[in-house]
């Protein structure tokens, strides 16, 4: 009810999505802070987290303590990114949240400083650039 009510979810794109059903057994207050939670750390507009929410509905069941502040934080740190930079990332690619720290952005992260012997300012552009890296 909450996705279609709030997030302009239809009963038919419901029904395509493979990830509902874990969604779907959550209470509509998790989803409510959940969403609230995204927007105020990212500063996002109504608009812009229904669209972020359509693109990766499964950002939903992503536990904002223990799993998207985490990466959030290291998003940003390791990217050099002040708050906006991290909006624009996580807008244009929010997929990114579901991939691990350890075993996914650190490696590969430090795989192309390495391999392309980049100082830090120079992965945070090409990240930038290249989200899906």
């Amino acid at each position: 009810k909450y996705l279609m009510e709030n997030l302009g979810f239809s009963a038919a794109k419901l029904k395509k999505t493979t990830a509902i059903r874990d969604i779907l057994t959550l209470e509509n207050s998790v989803l409510k802070e959940r969403v609230n939670w995204l927007k105020e750390r990212l500063n996002l507009k109504d608009g812009e987290v229904k669209e972020m929410v359509h693109r990766y509905l499964d950002i939903l069941r992503l536990r904002p303590d223990t799993n998207l502040a985490p990466k959030l934080d290291y998003l940003q740190s390791r990217l050099i990114l002040d708050d906006n930079s991290l909006r624009k990332l996580i807008l244009g690619t929010p997929i990114v949240l579901a991939r691990s720290i350890e075993d996914n952005m650190e490696v590969k992260l430090e795989w192309l400083q390495q391999r392309l012997q980049l100082d830090d300012a120079a992965v945070s552009k090409m990240v930038q650039k290249y989200p899906s890296i």
